[in-house]
């Protein structure tokens, strides 16, 4: 039996939607139209955060580990964060707020919408994905995050050739399928195109004990040889365009141990403190 009831439920563990906890740009975001993200925004009223220096955060139900040890790093040293759901819709409404210029920094720790663009998942990136963010040449601190699967609907609506892999009923509407070798290595490829074309500094930070909840030695969804498909791609677009401004670092945790968040947060936090001033931790 290749499938797994994962028990959980992403509508109680994230939001299906934007999640913008950000009170810092509850005004002014709906009042210039970027609350045209329609309904599918949820925000807190402002809490003395006027002023705060912003960066923006991908997110899902199986990195909310990682997410929230990221925020309370984060928001302790000043900064506020908003949090983007990995729908596809989260991204293009985080890239264009850093289109907008109103994010100083990217924590990228759940592109899973990337891996759904290219393999037919139903929550797809925008076609320019990370173009926004790159352009604008912001610090990127990016992990893939979620990246380790595809998204299907209903179990019955999973190409029947995908049920010989491992896969996650995740509940009674999604199904986490396993992103083989050949995918992972194209979804590396898809990163390192898009970060050759920044201006500004990157980190890409891969987490050798796997890369989602159930993507850890003795889950489900634990295949670190299709894992390491992302790396190499990763490695090899890069050395093909000769990229100095992107750096490369594997750590041997899981994503949702605390000390990877630690690291992901201290690396944001001192690339946006080599392009401006900010308060120190």
């Amino acid at each position: 039996e290749h499938g797994a009831d994962s028990g959980g439920d992403e509508q109680q563990q994230a939001p299906p939607a934007v999640a913008v906890a950000a009170q810092q740009l509850v005004g002014r975001v709906l009042a210039e139209g970027a609350g045209a993200i329609t309904g599918m925004v949820e925000m807190e009223l402002p809490h003395e955060t006027e002023g705060r220096p912003a960066v923006g955060m991908t997110t899902a139900g199986v990195t909310t580990l990682c997410a929230m040890r990221v925020r309370e790093l984060m928001e302790s040293w000043g900064y506020e964060v908003i949090s983007f759901h990995c729908n596809g819709i989260g991204a293009k409404a985080m890239e264009e707020l850093a289109e907008a210029g109103r994010l100083v920094g990217i924590l990228d720790i759940t592109p899973h919408d990337i891996t759904d663009l290219l393999f037919g998942g139903i929550f797809p990136a925008n076609p320019a994905r990370m173009e926004a963010t790159c352009r604008k040449g912001l610090p990127i601190v990016l992990v893939p995050g979620a990246a380790d699967f595809i998204l299907f609907g209903p179990l019955s609506s999973v190409p029947p050739e995908m049920l010989q892999r491992k896969y996650v009923i995740h509940n009674p509407i999604h199904t986490h399928v396993k992103a083989n070798y050949d995918e992972m290595k194209a979804v590396g490829r898809f990163v390192a195109e898009r970060l050759s074309r920044s201006t500004g500094p990157s980190v890409v930070l891969i987490p050798s004990k796997g890369f989602s909840q159930l993507n850890v030695p003795g889950g489900p969804m634990y295949e670190p040889e299709s894992d390491r498909g992302f790396i190499e791609g990763l490695e090899e677009g890069l050395e093909r365009k000769d990229i100095r401004n992107v750096s490369v670092k594997t750590l041997d945790l899981h994503i949702n141990d605390p000390a990877f968040a630690e690291t992901a947060a201290h690396h944001l936090h001192a690339m946006i403190k080599n392009l401006r001033f900010l308060p120190q931790p």
